[in-house]
């Protein structure tokens, strides 16, 4: 061992208890996991042995790796990647958040979004109307309409809709469910 580490022992060694545990974490950058002096002043002589000596050049802050252009959008203005996106996915956006648009405008690339105008549905035209049920519920539904050939549960509900208000005598709301006012 040499003299340094050496050194490193016999101050370790002189410690209290909590400044051994504050070095430790120091070293490891971690708690320790056991209480044992010896052990600890062997995790740090071992974890400072292995670590390389530092270089003479200044450290690499967390800003000046952000400040590092990096690909092919490192050097677009949060504009130019709205006109990217818009070319690439031929519809406009308004988000200005610069990992949003350089992940969509990939996903769009690798074909794993839809390319086009969004289709707008006036919210006048449509309305979905929510209904909870019970599991149980939902399966016996689901069961009595693939026995009876609808084709979804949509379909199934739609034309229950549609019979109860024909049993009401409400023909014309029955009509926009696709129930004929003429017996069946």
């Amino acid at each position: 061992m040499s003299k340094n580490l050496e050194a490193l022992r016999t101050q370790l060694t002189a410690l209290s208890a909590a400044d051994l545990r504050e070095r430790f974490r120091a070293a490891t950058g971690e708690r320790p996991k056991s209480p044992n002096r010896a052990y600890q002043i062997r995790v740090i002589i071992e974890t400072l042995a292995k670590k390389k000596p530092r270089s003479k050049a200044a450290p690499v802050t967390a800003e000046a790796a952000a400040d590092k252009p990096r690909g092919r959008f490192a050097h677009l203005s949060i504009h130019e990647l709205q006109g990217m996106y818009e070319s690439t996915l031929g519809r406009p956006t308004s988000s200005n958040h610069r990992a949003y648009l350089i992940w969509k405008i990939r996903e769009a690339e690798a074909g794993r979004v839809k390319i086009g105008p969004r289709a707008h549905i006036d919210p006048g035209e449509k309305q979905v109307l929510p209904l909870t049920l019970a599991l149980p519920t939902v399966e016996s539904l689901d069961k009595a309409w693939k026995q009876h050939g609808f084709k979804s549960r949509t379909a199934f509900l739609r034309a229950a809709i549609g019979d109860k208000l024909k049993a009401l005598g409400e023909d014309e709301a029955a009509a926009r469910f696709g129930v004929g006012s003429e017996e069946e």
